[in-house]
This record gives structure tokens, sequence and C-alpha cells, in this order.
């Protein structure tokens, strides 16, 4: 069979036409163009689009029929923005507040606000620089971490505690500072301090061959009354005081619990401001404005100084088991002032209001003068967060006048030779 030639040869035209190729977009308008109320899944479906080309399909079809392209969106169209500018820092403490209380989804958390949608994305965004925000379920809330951060709302309000200290007073002893005792109390006066501390051995009690040559007066009750008529009273200032076993002590080994007895007698003369707290040692609750608290010990311990001023201190606390550890801890008996920590607790040695006796010569024990002021605060939980100690030191009385009056010649331990000097 001859094949035709190449210039008469006849094309063959196809029955059916062949579609030209168009873009998954195009024929996305297309099928929308066919069905107006086609969804966005049925598109991405046949044509294969991202979900944003679907929607933009829907939107151009819209645009050309001239229907509004509001309908269809996921979110609705946000509020027109306020005339006032809003405040937000006030808005971050208001939300802060809010979901302390409990959890709220975004709109909810921004209808409490009174805010747009945009505002409480900022206030979130801010909030959660200061505080750690937990989201759960669409809820916002604040949380207490497992780990990392500690959230600042953990911590108190930085209410300040003030408390004064002193020991050691031994009243009714030839070598009590009363002068100093009193200067004390009007420091406290003059700082507002309310609660006074005493740590133990408020008079000197009596044992002949240890103080007998000092006291004053060697009775029970003539002590006791010797406190009430010599001790300090301010106005608005309550000492709150413990017993040692030495010194008052000495009565007490006897069967006389000698700090009640001064307390009862106290109330029958009308001073309500000496209060006993125990024998030895007493605890001392101090509440945050959250009704959490912290326990300050108050306490009175025996031995002689150790080789350190710190040694005593550090061994007491190592002795205390986990539960009982105090939050604070207010030594008197040494006579030494020093502050330290040790296991999470604060631990205060004082001075006293004595100079050094016969007794404490002979054994080498140092005896320094003054009392202090203690302040903290609370965390939420109770703990003590912030820390501060201030001593209130006073010097040896020879540096106020001469110990003895027979020995006005005697100047800083040194012997004048020849006739006293007149006075000026």
């Amino acid at each position: 069979m001859k094949k035709p030639p190449v210039g008469k040869r006849k094309l063959l035209q196809p029955a059916v036409p062949v579609p030209v190729a168009v873009s998954k977009a195009e024929a996305a308008r297309q099928m929308v163009r066919r069905n107006p109320d086609i969804k966005a899944a049925a598109i991405i479906a046949a044509t294969g689009l991202s979900e944003r080309g679907a929607r933009q399909a829907i939107s151009d079809v819209r645009k050309e029929n001239g229907q509004s392209t509001n309908k269809g969106r996921r979110f609705p169209a946000p509020l027109k923005p306020a005339l006032v500018k809003p405040d937000l820092p006030a808005l971050v403490e208001r939300a802060k507040d809010l979901l302390a209380r409990h959890a709220l989804t975004h709109p909810e958390l921004a209808a409490a606000l009174q805010c747009t949608t945009a505002v409480e994305a900022e206030v979130v965004r801010r909030l959660s620089r200061k505080t750690d925000l937990s989201y759960s379920a669409g809820l916002i809330s604040l949380t207490k971490p497992k780990l990392g951060k500690l959230s600042l709302s953990l911590f108190g309000d930085d209410k300040w505690h003030r408390i004064g200290l002193v020991t050691d007073t031994h009243l009714c002893c030839k070598e009590q500072r009363l002068e100093e005792l009193h200067a004390q109390y009007d420091l406290f006066a003059r700082e507002g301090i309310k609660v006074v501390l005493h740590a133990g051995n408020i008079v000197d009690g009596y044992i002949e061959k240890i103080n007998g040559e000092s006291v004053i007066t060697a009775t029970r009750d003539g002590q006791a009354q010797y406190v009430l008529d010599h001790y300090p009273q301010r106005k608005g200032i309550t000492t709150y005081f413990i017993t040692g076993d030495d010194h008052e002590g000495w009565w007490i080994q006897k069967g006389h619990n000698w700090g009640r007895d001064l307390h009862l007698l106290a109330q029958e003369n009308g001073r309500t401001d000496l209060q006993y707290i125990g024998h030895v040692e007493a605890d001392v609750e101090f509440k945050n404005s959250a009704g959490k608290s912290c326990v300050c010990k108050v306490q009175h311990p025996g031995g002689g100084s150790a080789y350190a001023r710190s040694y005593t201190g550090q061994k007491q606390v190592e002795a205390f088991e986990g539960g009982e550890k105090p939050a604070i801890l207010v030594q008197g008996h040494y006579h030494v002032s020093n502050y330290m920590q040790d296991r999470g607790v604060h631990v205060i040695s004082m001075p006293g209001f004595q100079d050094q006796t016969i007794f404490a010569r002979k054994k080498r024990l140092r005896m320094e003068v003054g009392g202090a002021i203690m302040e903290f605060t609370q965390a939420a939980a109770g703990a003590v967060a912030r820390f501060r100690l201030e001593f209130n030191r006073f010097f040896t009385r020879s540096y106020y006048k001469p110990y003895l009056t027979t020995d006005a010649k005697c100047l800083k331990g040194h012997l004048v030779i020849g006739p006293a000097k007149k006075a000026a």
C-alpha cells in the first residue's frame, strides 16, 4: 500500500476537544463559581490546595460578585480601637489578681479586663515576663512551678517585723549596767519597738561561793522587788522574758518557779509590761498577713564560752531535729555578740548588761555590754525572707567613770603617783 505524499496527508481531528490545563487556584475558583456555598475542605480535597489557598479562592470569587468577604472568617472581626489608650501596667496587675483566683480563657480574660483581644494578648505577654503562667485546655492560670524559676507571687508582702533583743541584765548585782539598760530601752522607744525579747538572767540570783560578794540583796523576793523598782518601763513596750538554768535558775532548781513569781508580782503592782514565757527556752511565733508563721526560739543555754564565739551556737543548731529547727535562734548566757546562719537558721548570740565580774575575770570570760534590734520579713509560706540585725554596743564602765570610788587615782590600770588633781 502506497503512503500518501507528505504534503497531502490528512490530519485526524479528535472527537472530543482536549481541555486546557489550568492552575490549582483557577480550578478552585471555578469550583466556587459553580457552587458558591462550597466549603474550603471540599476544595482542598479536590485540588490539593492549602487551606489558605482554598480560602483565598473563595474570597476572590466573592470579590468578583461584589460580596462581603467577612463571611467564612475563622475569627470575628476585631473591635474598633478604643479612643483612650489602655493603661497596660494597671491591666497587668489586674490580670495577675484575676488569674491568681481562678483560670480563665483568653476571651474571658479580655471581657474581665474590658479590653480588646489585641490588648489582652499584650497584657498576657507582659505578665508572662513577671510570673509563671500555665496554659492547659485553653485556660490561663498562675501556678507554682515544680522546677525552674520561682514565681514572684510566692513571696510575701515585705512587711517588716522589728523586735528588740536584750539578755543577761543581772539586776541586783554590783556589776549591773542599769544606766546602759535604760539607754537601750530609750533607743527602742525612739525606734518604735513594741516587743522586746529577754533571753534570760534578768537578775543575778544568789549562790554565796559564786556571787556572794556582788549581790545587792540575796533573797528571792528582794531581787524580784528590785526588778519592779528598777527595770526599764516604757509606754507601749512589752518585755517577754525567760529564765536561765543558772542565776535565777538556782532558785528554780530548788523548786521555786521564780519567773512565774516575778510575772504575778508584776501584775499585782500594775506592771503588765513584764511577761514570763518559759524556763531555759521558749518559742515565739510570728505570723505574716497570709496567716503563715515562723518560729523564733529564745534560749539561755548552759556551759562556758568556747574557743570561738560561734561554736556553741553552731553545735546547738546541729543538735536540732529536722522538724524542730526554728527560723531564728536568739541565745543569751555567753555575753558576747555574734551572728551567723547555719542549716537555714539565723543564729544570734547576745551581749549582756553586766560588767566583767571577779568570777568571770578568774575564768577568763569576756563580757560585752549592749542590746540589739532584729528586723525581718516573711515569705508567703511564712519562712524568713529578708533579715537585718543591728547591735547597739556600750563601752566598759571605766570609759564613763572610775570603777570604784577608792580607785579614783587608778586610771586605765596605771597608778598615778602624786597629788590628785583638783576638780575644775
